[in-house]
């Protein structure tokens, strides 16, 4: 069974399941389709708290992120691509527990790239998708 770690602002939206997904990097082992998955916060941590029971895997795809520090510009999962001109990245911002693209590029900007204001940033690992058990 694999566990992953979320920042507190994506509990409650792990908890009413409207965040059913995780970004991930790559590591030695990611969860697989058919697997349980066990979410927390604060792992490694005094107050490492489960969010949610045990979730089932229900997909494990490729993923690459490229945004702006204030704008997400286009998603790529798998071989397809969720770009600038349509409301599926949007939907696709929301169901990873952002507002919309601007929210989820300030995330991303914070806690994994700090490109110039002017500069692309990309982010290349697994989209990670659950159902509950």
């Amino acid at each position: 069974m694999v566990a992953y770690s979320f920042n507190k602002r994506f509990c409650q939206a792990i908890v009413d399941g409207t965040k059913r997904q995780t970004i991930r990097g790559e590591r030695k082992r990611h969860a697989r389709a058919g697997e349980k998955i066990q979410l927390y916060t604060g792992m490694r941590t005094k107050g490492c708290q489960k969010i949610v029971p045990d979730v089932m895997c229900v997909s494990v795809e490729p993923i690459l992120l490229r945004w702006f520090p204030t704008l997400m510009w286009d998603v790529t999962i798998g071989h397809e691509k969720f770009s600038l001109d349509g409301g599926d990245l949007r939907k696709f911002c929301q169901a990873d527990g952002f507002m919309d693209r601007e929210d989820m590029a300030r995330f991303w900007s914070k806690f994994h790239a700090t490109p110039a204001h002017d500069q692309l940033a990309e982010f290349s690992g697994v989209l990670i998708k659950w159902e509950p058990v």
